[in-house]
């Protein structure tokens, strides 16, 4: 069985694959393929529409492989205190959360199905 990528699936290293999913839209994409407001509003990664569930999906990867060598200890030091402080909430996915929302009702209306927000850290140790 072969798997077809996409390369609208990436985000930094890694790869999703949501071949079983009704529909994907990388928000954050530049141009026509997010949703082109990025000099007013965050957003999440992904939007994953499964016949039951709407997903709302954000990566965070302080272990980033274009992070340069030399510096990825200490910004794997500074995630973990942004995650430590609720900085990490407060400032990053609380707004990508609130402003995809807010673009997505005005976009496609209220969604009918229960949504999740999920979250994955690239994150070997805390």
């Amino acid at each position: 069985m072969t798997i077809q990528t996409h390369p609208e699936w990436v985000e930094g290293d890694l790869y999703f694959d949501f071949s079983k999913a009704q529909s994907v839209r990388k928000l954050d994409a530049k141009g026509s393929d997010g949703h082109g407001l990025s000099h007013c509003l965050k957003s999440v990664d992904f939007v994953v529409e499964w016949s039951n569930q709407l997903w709302l999906i954000e990566i965070k990867d302080p272990e980033h492989g274009a992070i340069p060598a030399h510096l990825r200890a200490k910004e794997q030091d500074r995630f973990r205190r942004k995650l430590q402080s609720d900085k990490l909430i407060n400032e990053e996915l609380f707004p990508k959360l609130r402003d995809s929302l807010i673009y997505l009702s005005l976009d496609q209306g209220i969604a009918e199905k229960p949504m999740r927000y999920i979250t994955l850290i690239g994150l070997s140790s805390l």
